[in-house]
């Protein structure tokens, strides 16, 4: 039964996939965006993402500190 249902499905998505409308490609970016997009993420908030990750170490120990067991 579950090679039968694989079968169906495999021929089901291929078919959706033969149907589907060949995409035109994306001619290639003029600059390159990471510094742009990193500055967007990051800039204004760069104190409050330290803060989250010390807030995260602490509850990482933490859940370490209780559980560890009892020797």
């Amino acid at each position: 039964n579950g090679a039968v249902v694989a079968a169906a499905v495999f021929v089901g998505l291929g078919g959706f996939l033969v149907r589907a409308p060949h995409l035109v490609p994306r001619p290639a970016a003029a600059v390159d965006a990471t510094p742009a997009i990193g500055r967007a993420l990051v800039g204004p908030f760069a104190v409050t993402l330290e803060l989250l990750g010390l807030l995260l170490v602490v509850a990482l120990l933490g859940a370490l500190y209780f559980a560890r067991t009892d020797e």
